[in-house]
């Protein structure tokens, strides 16, 4: 196994990294707003042959360019032609995993002598917990994030060849980002890399690169300034104003509603979270760490000596730093925001955790130990899942647990007096492994519970007749999602012309609609929904809607 390792170490990242995503993706209903939203845009796309700007509920036009929703529409074609949870991930998933071998390939081309690196940062980052979720999801952001960050690492190749010409690959990645979720998705990595070469390079020639990296910005927008141009021409002033709001009243914390602001504190705390389990074992290599005096003097060499032998590790910096400097600016803040930020950071904890354990005792004696705490920590939770049928109808859950302990108790066998590397190779890998057995056995069991698919499910034994169904929310953000997508998008918002059928409301919001209805409707209640919506954070009630003039004839 080890011989193999060595010889097909790429393969076998992309083997773990697979199975890290793949095989799971669809055990999980859609049980948040955010999920069905992005997957209704290509359920309508496909319905109506709309590929520029389709509309949803009948009435809403994306929020966010097509790119994501053109891949699950592709995708769902090929997969049977029903947009599905699998094939609504799929997309986030490949991300991912492109974004993992991408890595995996520049940092074995940047540290060639030291080929532990790029296989450990590769499985590092599929192991961070934001990383993982993201990729699991079926979200735009992981499909931003491997446009962009496949765009960083092609722009480094490209100045290392001394920037001639254009950079060719990532300006195709940039128009990906860019028809993902606008303008950031090139004007990150070009300030990347321009700030990059300044620092390698100084101002002498700062025209040579900015020149054509300004090019390659500008053939970046070509495909996207296309879609935006026949978008514009369909969707009219409102389109021009979501596109506004979302760009440039969002940056400058303008927006006409309030969309997760939080101070520059939030982005550490998130970073600390979605690092995990990492986190916790940087806190622990703290103890093998050889303090020292910081020396002014020291950091320049040291810093002049980084630019000169390991530019690489140099580039992977300055894009996380500017990367994190970059979303602190706005007061709109999520955690999904920092994605970029994780490959790289894999990158250079990985050289940290490698120097420690290559230079110290206490540095191997820590590998051996991290590595038999997060085992351990897998076999509990193997052993968890394999006692607990009792939670799950299936079997998926005790197979999971089962594989767990049967690799975790394989790996601390076959390690137990092998060196301090490959212990750091078996505790990252660990983690993964978790993941996946998390993602098959336990989520599904936690998550499903908390889906609007029992409304669709509702509505579709009661509407016999194929009568319209509306919905109504006072709050015009919010729309019941998940169930528009159980119900292929026949939900339509409510006004007083509405036809009789079926209202979807909550009573929280019934006092609004009376007035708003104006006498219009009667209604019957029908069924209420026993949980709270996971859209509405509400339990909701299905109506049965009538329109009054015809009681009255």
């Amino acid at each position: 196994m080890k011989s193999f390792f060595q010889k097909h170490t790429g393969l076998c990242v992309f083997i773990l990294a697979a199975f890290t995503f793949l095989p799971w993706l669809g055990l999980s209903l859609f049980n948040t707003k955010g999920e069905p939203r992005e997957a209704i845009v290509a359920v309508t796309m496909l319905a109506s042959g709309d590929w520029i700007l389709p509309v949803s509920f009948g009435a809403d036009i994306p929020y966010k360019p097509p790119f994501f929703a053109w891949c699950i529409a592709v995708l769902s074609t090929i997969f049977g032609g029903e947009v599905t949870e699998y094939t609504s991930r799929l997309p986030s998933a490949i991300a991912v995993i492109a974004m993992v071998m991408a890595l995996y390939g520049f940092v074995r081309k940047g540290e060639p002598q030291r080929r532990f690196l790029a296989p450990c940062a590769a499985i590092m980052t599929i192991g961070f917990v934001e990383v993982w979720r993201a990729g699991m999801a079926c979200r735009v952001d992981m499909v931003l994030t491997a446009a962009m960050v496949g765009a960083m690492l092609s722009l480094f190749r490209y100045m290392s060849r001394g920037a001639k010409g254009l950079p060719l690959i990532a300006i195709p990645l940039m128009s990906i980002g860019v028809l993902t979720k606008g303008p950031v998705g090139m004007v990150l990595p070009l300030m990347c890399a321009w700030i990059y070469y300044i620092l390698a390079n100084g101002f002498r020639k700062w025209w040579h690169i900015t020149w054509r990296l300004f090019i390659a910005g500008l053939a970046s927008l070509i495909l996207p300034a296309l879609w935006y141009w026949k978008a514009a021409m369909q969707g009219g002033d409102e389109f021009l104003d979501l596109i506004i709001e979302e760009n440039v009243n969002r940056m400058t914390g303008s927006m006409g509603y309030g969309s997760h602001e939080n101070g520059v504190w939030y982005n550490f705390m998130t970073m600390a979270v979605g690092l995990l389990p990492v986190t916790v074992g940087c806190i622990l290599a703290l103890w093998a760490v050889k303090w020292r005096r910081p020396s002014v003097k020291e950091m320049k060499s040291d810093l002049q000596r980084l630019l000169h032998t390991h530019p690489s590790r140099v580039y992977a910096g300055v894009c996380a730093i500017t990367v994190f400097l970059f979303y602190c600016i706005p007061t709109s803040k999520r955690s999904v925001y920092l994605l970029p930020v994780y490959p790289m950071a894999a990158y250079l904890i990985t050289v940290w955790l490698d120097s420690l354990i290559s230079s110290t005792r206490r540095g191997k004696l820590y590998a051996g130990v991290y590595m038999r705490i997060i085992l351990f920590a897998s076999i509990a939770i193997g052993i968890a899942m394999a006692v607990s049928p009792i939670l799950s109808p299936g079997i998926i859950v005790p197979i999971c647990g089962i594989a767990v302990i049967a690799a975790s108790i394989i790996v601390l066998m076959k390690l137990r007096h092998r060196d301090a590397h490959l212990k750091a190779i078996a505790s990252v890998v660990a983690t993964p492994l978790i993941l996946s057995a998390v993602a098959g056995g336990i989520l599904p069991i936690i998550l499903n519970q908390k889906s609007d698919i029992d409304i669709a499910r509702r509505i579709e034994q009661l509407n016999i007749n194929n009568e319209p169904v509306y919905e109504y929310i006072d709050d015009p953000m919010l729309r019941y999602y998940t169930a528009n997508f159980y119900l292929d998008d026949r939900i339509r918002l409510y006004s007083p012309q509405a036809n009789e059928g079926w209202l979807i409301v909550c009573e929280e919001d019934m006092e609004s609609w009376l007035k708003e209805s104006e006498g219009h409707h009667s209604t019957q209640l029908v069924w209420r929904q026993p949980k709270k919506s996971c859209d509405r954070n509400r339990p909701v009630m299905i109506l049965r809607l009538t329109p009054v003039r015809e009681e009255n004839l």
